[in-house]
């Protein structure tokens, strides 16, 4: 009998094989073409994972893609549930129950680092930094919080929890094709000499003080 990891390799040559073939009238949802039978993405995914979890999943989720599931797959295509598929069968939690629909499709995104953004750690340590340089992307994250300044005064369990989902939310943003703000501009430190007279002036007041 096949292993989890033999049926998902099998799922994966035949989901990346689905090619483009038209929308569906009614649902306007794009279709595709796999073993001569057309489907919708969510139709798709629903029937590999079924599949390969069997009464697991259905059980779980039911026999036909819910309204949860299809929002989850918005925007995915083939090649990405492919993706999606390969991560789940490294991930030894996977090997006897099935993702829910969220962490299927954080499974299916490109990660943090693919996007060319900061991973977790670094991207939590710019946005509650005093000084840190900010990524474009954090401080898109730290601007969707109604108030930066109250996260960082919430304990670091709570901070990091939020940041956390604010974050997977920004990395989602950015995969989509979303737009960051500009760069932020460090801000030269300069040093200016004082001026001789000023200089008196000082050192004059200073006397005076300790005298």
């Amino acid at each position: 009998m096949e292993n989890i990891k033999q049926l998902i390799n099998r799922t994966v040559r035949s989901t990346e094989s689905a090619t483009t073939t038209q929308n569906d009238p009614v649902s306007e949802k794009k279709l595709y073409r796999v073993n001569g039978q057309l489907m919708t993405i969510t139709e798709l995914l629903w029937e590999r994972l079924a599949e390969l979890y069997g009464h697991r999943f259905t059980s779980a989720y039911g026999d036909n893609p819910s309204q949860g599931w299809e929002l989850a797959l918005t925007g995915l295509t083939p090649e990405m549930i492919g993706n999606g598929l390969k991560r789940m069968a490294k991930e030894s939690r996977f090997s006897e129950w099935p993702p829910t629909a969220l962490e299927f499709r954080r499974l299916c995104l490109p990660t943090a680092a693919e996007l060319g953004l900061p991973d977790d750690g670094e991207a939590y340590r710019q946005a509650f930094g005093l000084n840190a340089q900010r990524h474009p992307a954090v401080v898109y994250a730290l601007r969707n919080f109604d108030s930066a300044y109250d996260l960082r005064r919430e304990k670091e369990p709570v901070a990091k929890k939020m940041w956390t989902q604010a974050w997977a939310e920004t990395v989602d943003y950015v995969a989509g094709g979303g737009e960051l703000p500009e760069p932020e501009k460090k801000i030269e430190e300069k040093n200016t000499p004082a001026t001789e007279a000023k200089a008196k002036q000082g050192m004059a007041a200073l006397w005076d003080a300790i005298k």
